[in-house]
């Protein structure tokens, strides 16, 4: 199976109903302590072969785009049903030495879990607009996380009081939709902005809107969750 180039604040790609969406947040700069503990029962548990898969597959992509060589390929053998179904991801990028150094992703099913890593580490290294491309010889400080999405669905509620009530911290990815546009937070958003009112303040914010947006009437919300997982090991010294 050939798979080629399809398609702190930190800047994402995402798109929504079909539209791209570039949204900012502190919340994807992964500090020194590490991520944080995923919350029981809010993903789906990927096998370590599948996860080791992923992540081996977006480095060897980081280092092909950076070093300008064909992107890799995965033999069918490889793949297990869950690794070719159309799934929703991010590629983040973090420097050892200065932190974030660039991540993109989609948030709705777009691409086969496979493809979308290899499209979306090609993003987030040469694509994210806060950054310029990675360097070569910047590969050796970089360490990869990988987010796969579940597919968002809408959050029924009724006024913003209910809304505070139904969000669910450190577990939900937000995507929310105003007459100003929309703009959308990861899960691990939540370990910096923790407090509900001041999470959905800053997303209105990021897609320009007043920060009491979200206690208006004709607003949108849905939520998602995120299986995450990074590098165990230091990656090499050399591409």
């Amino acid at each position: 199976m050939k798979l080629g180039k399809a398609g702190r604040d930190l800047v994402w790609g995402v798109m929504i109903g079909g539209m791209i969406l570039v949204l900012s947040s502190p919340a994807c700069s992964r500090e020194k302590k590490g991520s944080p503990p995923s919350p029981p029962g809010s993903k789906e548990t990927f096998s370590p072969a599948e996860r080791d898969l992923l992540l081996q597959l977006a480095r060897q992509t980081l280092v092909n785009q950076v070093t300008r060589t064909p992107l890799p390929e995965v033999k069918e053998s490889q793949l297990t049903p869950r690794l070719k179904e159309v799934r929703a991801c991010f590629v983040t990028l973090n420097r050892v030495d200065t932190g974030l150094r660039g991540c993109m992703g989609y948030v709705v099913p777009t691409l086969p879990l496979v493809q979308c890593v290899i499209d979306r580490a090609v993003a987030a290294a040469s694509e994210d607009p806060r950054f310029s491309p990675v360097r070569p010889e910047e590969l050796p400080q970089i360490e990869i996380e990988v987010s796969v999405l579940s597919v968002p669905r809408e959050l029924a509620f009724t006024g913003f009081q209910d809304l505070l009530r139904k969000l669910r911290p450190g577990v939900d990815g937000v995507i929310l939709k105003t007459r100003y546009g929309g703009a959308t937070f990861l899960p691990q958003v939540w370990e910096q902005l923790p407090v509900p009112e001041e999470f959905l303040g800053h997303l209105c914010r990021k897609h320009g809107a007043p920060p009491e947006c979200w206690r208006q009437d004709g607003i949108q919300v849905l939520t998602y969750q995120a299986s995450v997982f990074k590098e165990k090991k230091a990656p090499p010294a050399h591409p």
